[in-house]
């Protein structure tokens, strides 16, 4: 999120996800679609919550990838600036947005640190949760279409 929130210029969309802090004035005048998870044990969802508030404008706020793709149904313009907000307890956690191959690899890595994460209350980037849950491909299975619908409409205005 902070390469696509704190790079300087225009853009034709920017996409945050799993955090977002309003630093970069560039960021909200461009097309915008900010993705969190209360489940994001990284990047709270509390200041998230907050920026979005901040930019300023009202956002329309969305609870699921579906959702956000039955607002550009027919002839629904995209909102040009978004907050796809994940919430309840089988919200996904931080790497949960990232490929699951990744995250796969990078537990059997941190596997022999992760009892010991646990155990001493250590967050590892929220591999400990992702041991647990194992959620992206369901994740991107729905947002992977939704954000790329989104992207099309932005760059079709």
């Amino acid at each position: 999120a902070g390469t696509a929130v704190l790079t300087r210029g225009r853009f034709g969309a920017r996409v945050a996800i799993a955090g977002f802090r309003k630093q970069q004035e560039d960021a909200v005048l461009d097309p915008l679609l900010v993705i969190a998870s209360e489940g994001d044990n990284v990047i709270g969802i509390e200041g998230i919550n907050a920026s979005v508030a901040s930019v300023g404008f009202a956002v329309p706020q969305f609870d699921s990838p579906r959702s956000l793709s039955a607002s550009m149904a027919g002839d629904s313009e995209a909102p040009r600036t978004a907050f796809l907000k994940y919430a309840g307890p089988a919200s996904p956690c931080h790497i949960s947005f990232l490929s699951s191959r990744t995250n796969e690899a990078m537990v059997q890595v941190l596997a022999p640190l992760l009892p010991v994460a646990r155990l001493l209350g250590v967050p590892l980037l929220d591999f400990d949760v992702y041991e647990q849950t194992r959620d992206s491909s369901a994740i991107s299975k729905d947002l992977i279409p939704a954000v790329t619908s989104w992207l099309l409409e932005q760059m079709a205005t």
